[in-house]
């Protein structure tokens, strides 16, 4: 039988060969990759959600120093944890190799253990295999569509009942076009009524972009959104109100901070 397999994300310029040691000890075939490599390029960051998507990696491990976790680079890690299509999340590990603050998780991403680099992280992530896996828990549907060469796209729809009209936005970044379609791919085609496009505002004192339509979003019909930049989180709402009480919007945060 095939050994699990662990990919160790490492940031900044620690070694993590202590981590690595710990992982393949605790029975984990282990793939080592530096974050900072990654972010070279623009989206390269994007290759994760492929790798990810493998059943057999069942355990994610991001290892650097507190400072090292940024509001850029837990955004990234949350929209990978977003992109995933298999039934349930890798166990995933933030491990601490140093001083300082722990970071602050998004509530999305409350399966996320924290971890100091002695202890028993491994071990533990081994154990956890034989437990349930780990749905997201979010209050409408959210994917990321992660791809280097095109870039990032947001899949939103209600998860249950159904929308006559609605805004969908994003904070501390851009959306340049969107459309409407059937659940699982971006439309080729689509056809907007009354569409808003580039929709400016502040939400809980952050700046959002945002598009709306007159569409109706259903479980299986969903507005997909371009995103230029990072996105500090994502929020669904109804179609153009114009206070933020009328607006009924319900917001996913991408880092803990908001």
């Amino acid at each position: 039988m095939p050994l699990p397999k662990a990919l160790l994300c490492v940031m900044g310029d620690y070694s993590a060969h202590l981590e690595e040691s710990k992982l393949r000890q605790a029975g984990f075939a282990t793939a080592v990759l530096h974050w900072k490599e990654l972010a070279n390029q623009k989206n390269d960051w994007m290759q994760l959600a492929e790798v990810l998507e493998d059943t057999a990696v069942q355990a994610w491990v991001i290892a650097g120093a507190p400072a090292e976790f940024t509001e850029n680079v837990l955004c990234m890690i949350t929209l990978l944890a977003l992109s995933l299509r298999r039934k349930s999340q890798p166990g995933t590990a933030v491990v601490l190799c140093g001083e300082g603050p722990a970071p602050i998780l998004p509530p999305v991403m409350n399966h996320v253990k924290i971890w100091h680099s002695p202890e028993p992280f491994a071990a533990r992530l081994m154990a956890a295999r034989f437990k349930p896996g780990t749905n997201l828990s979010v209050p409408f549907h959210i994917r990321a569509l992660l791809n280097p060469m095109i870039g990032l796209w947001l899949e939103i729809a209600p998860t249950d009942g159904q929308m006559a009209g609605f805004t969908a936005g994003v904070l501390e970044a851009d959306i340049p076009t969107f459309g409407v379609g059937p659940l699982g791919a971006v439309p080729k085609k689509s056809q907007l009524a009354y569409p808003v496009l580039g929709a400016k505002g502040t939400l809980r004192d952050i700046p959002f972009s945002a598009c709306a339509a007159k569409n109706e979003l259903t479980e299986s019909i969903a507005c997909y959104c371009k995103v230029e930049g990072i996105p500090r989180g994502v929020f669904l709402g109804n179609y153009l109100a114009e206070t933020e009480e009328e607006r009924e919007v319900t917001l996913i945060p991408f880092t803990g901070e908001q």
